[in-house]
């Protein structure tokens, strides 16, 4: 879409690593430690320079494998956003009612806790906390 992403997804990865197997651009050791490293790896703090750096310890296929991984990559995300962006294009831009079939069912614990929601006109109601 565009924009350059500050981390990888790990079912990216996943499949970008898949895909170089199959390629034969990756071993299978390879594989392994690439994936355990990038499952290791916070998701925030995901990207595939330090995915290799985690894995492969030779800094000359270290270079290799992360050109490998950044020519190939598969994301798997990608198809998804374009639908919800798609979708939400498509929708009418209306507000609306819907008809619900249930009630919601006030506990102690929720009224501690949460904003309950009168579902009936949308508007907030606050509980007493008794």
């Amino acid at each position: 879409m565009g924009f350059i992403p500050l981390s990888e997804p790990l079912v990216n990865v996943r499949a970008t690593i898949s895909q170089c197997l199959q390629r034969a651009q990756v071993t299978s050791a390879e594989r392994d430690q690439l994936q355990g490293a990038a499952k290791g790896i916070f998701f925030k703090d995901r990207t595939y320079r330090r995915v290799v750096r985690s894995a492969i310890q030779d800094a000359d296929r270290a270079g290799v494998v992360l050109a490998v991984l950044r020519t190939n990559n598969v994301n798997l995300k990608l198809p998804d956003a374009r639908l919800l962006v798609e979708t939400v294009i498509s929708t009418p831009d209306c507000r609306f009612i819907p008809e619900l079939s249930w009630t919601f069912e006030a506990t102690r614990y929720g009224t501690r806790c949460f904003l309950l929601l009168d579902l009936n006109s949308f508007r907030p109601v606050y509980s007493r906390l008794r």
